[in-house]
Parts: C-alpha cells; structure tokens; sequence
C-alpha cells in the first residue's frame, strides 16, 4: 500500500533509521552486536570505513549504518567483507568475543577431550604460559 507521501503506485524510501524502528528488539540487537563486530575487525586491522569500503567494493556510508547497527545485511555484503578482510565469512558472525570468562573456561573445557595428543601438548603449553606456571 503506498504511503500518503508517495506518488501513486510508488512507495517512498525509508531512511535506515525508520526501518529499523519497525523491527523487533532482537533482530535490532543483532544488528547491533553485528555492527561492533565489523567495526572491531576493522579497526583490529588499523582501518578507516572508507579504506574497508573501497577494498571490499561497498559504499562507505552503507558500512557506516551496518556498523552502527541500523540497516540490514546480505551475504553478498559479508562475502565481500571477508574477503577484504582475509578471513572465513563465518568469523564475521562469530560472537566468543562477547562471552564473559566463566563462559571463556566452560566452552575450554567442554573442548579438551576432542583433542588429540599433540594439540592437547600445544594446548597444555600456551595455558602454561598464558598462566605463569
């Protein structure tokens, strides 16, 4: 149904804002933790939003609303974010850097049988000197 605004048979364009009001509180939390993710893998590779836009062929004000959790993404989108990241497109959505310590250990241990010897002895070792012992 076109809005009052509109020209006949044509809808006007919401602004990101506007669409994301309309959504539910989890879709526009998502959208927010997905956002501080993007920005944390930019800015961890010391770049600009214009820098990141232009490798990965995107607007740079179309980033600018994605990190700030405003305005949907496609998997086109983050395809062409992890390719000019370098990294696997599933590392985008990955959230463990949200998990507090106690989760941190849980998911540690719950890991450790599916080790095999040598990666156990690799595992051992980097606890060993992350802890001083």
């Amino acid at each position: 149904m076109p809005e009052k605004d509109a020209p006949e048979g044509k809808k006007s364009r919401k602004t990101p804002a506007q669409v994301s009001a309309e959504r539910t509180p989890h879709v526009v939390e998502a959208q927010k933790r997905l956002g501080n993710r993007i920005k944390s893998l930019r800015e961890g590779r010391g770049l600009t939003q214009r820098e990141l836009a232009e490798q990965a062929g995107l607007s740079e004000k179309y980033l600018g609303e994605v990190e700030r959790g405003i305005c949907n993404v496609t998997l086109e989108f983050l395809s062409k974010l992890a390719e000019a990241l370098s990294i696997p497109m599933t590392a985008i959505l990955e959230n463990d850097h949200e998990q507090n310590r106690e989760q941190l250990v849980a998911a540690i241990i719950r890991m450790a049988p599916e080790l095999n010897e040598k990666d156990a002895r690799i595992a051992y070792r980097m606890l060993t000197l992350m802890t001083h012992r």
